[in-house]
């Protein structure tokens, strides 16, 4: 049975990502760089990747087959979050399902991830672990400036400061993924319509 999705949920997300994604006055910048960089002095921008990941699992729908038991976002490889992002997951569900997290490496541990997090640390790979992930139900999210290129089907980056993110909607599809139209639309390339790669507005 299909798993009806939170809209109440979705429109709070919405206006969370609106925030941020909008580059308004309500977003959270990140610091500049202290002269001697120290870990607090980070700490933003791993808290802000953790909020968006939890935001993306709220604004996408999973293939049926795909949608049993917890919601697992995994990081592929070198973790940069720490303790952020199972503290950010804690408690929390999306359309349903509970959140958890994990690091993943070898393919029989990207398995069971519905979502897959490519950090900066593991760009280099991204394009042989994206290939092997083509057109199954995994929803990949990168830093790269290849990452959507490569068949990657979201994208965050720091844009003066601010967080932002693209979606490739044609690899959203391809994998089976349903993007909520307020995903595409907070999206900084919008999108051109539907199966095709956000473009620049």
């Amino acid at each position: 049975m299909k798993t009806p999705i939170d809209t109440s949920r979705l429109r709070v997300a919405a206006r969370v990502l609106l925030l941020v994604a909008s580059g308004s006055a309500a977003a959270v910048p990140l610091p500049a760089p202290a002269p001697t960089p120290t870990p607090v002095a980070r700490a933003p921008e791993p808290t802000l990747k953790a909020a968006f990941l939890y935001n993306f699992a709220l604004f996408v729908e999973w293939p049926e087959e795909a949608r049993k038991g917890p919601l697992l976002i995994c990081v592929l490889g070198t973790d940069p979050f720490g303790e952020v992002l199972p503290a950010t997951l804690r408690s929390k569900t999306a359309n349903g399902r509970k959140l958890r997290s994990a690091v993943a490496v070898t393919a029989a541990e990207i398995a069971p991830c519905s979502v897959l997090y490519v950090p900066a640390a593991e760009s280099a790979t991204h394009r042989r672990i994206l290939d092997t992930l083509a057109g199954r139900p995994i929803l990949t999210v990168g830093e790269s400036e290849e990452f959507l290129d490569a068949g990657g089907i979201i994208r965050l980056f720091l844009d003066g400061g601010r967080l932002r993110f693209e979606v490739n909607a044609a690899a959203a599809e391809r994998s089976r993924l349903k993007v909520s139209a307020q995903l595409l639309e907070l999206s900084r390339k919008g999108t051109k319509g539907p199966g095709e790669r956000a473009a620049d507005r």
